[in-house]
């Protein structure tokens, strides 16, 4: 089994309270979660208004295809006119 992580720092763009925050983030992450089979959360800075630290996890038999899923939901949250993308990191590796 390969499994494929994604973290994703992001800025919350006109967020005037941690409502606006979390329905901006459960917005897109439903919209991830119908486009692709992967898991989704808020995995930091939970009480920050303006930042977000997301995690996406994903399984599969096949690395290039991880990457790709992987890589097209970090261009989904980097052309959201809501949020700036300022850090990422993706990590595939295989479970033994």
């Amino acid at each position: 089994m390969i499994y494929g992580v994604l973290q994703i720092e992001i800025r919350l763009l006109g967020t005037y309270s941690l409502k606006d925050k979390r329905s901006i983030l459960r917005k897109n992450f439903e919209r991830v979660r119908n486009a692709y089979q992967v898991s989704i959360h808020e995995v930091g800075d939970h009480d920050m208004l303006g930042n977000a630290s997301v995690g996406v996890a994903v399984a599969g038999s096949d690395a290039v295809q991880i990457e790709k899923v992987l890589q097209s939901i970090l261009r989904m949250f980097d052309e959201n006119p809501e949020m700036d993308v300022y850090d990422s990191v993706i990590l595939i590796d295989h479970l033994k």
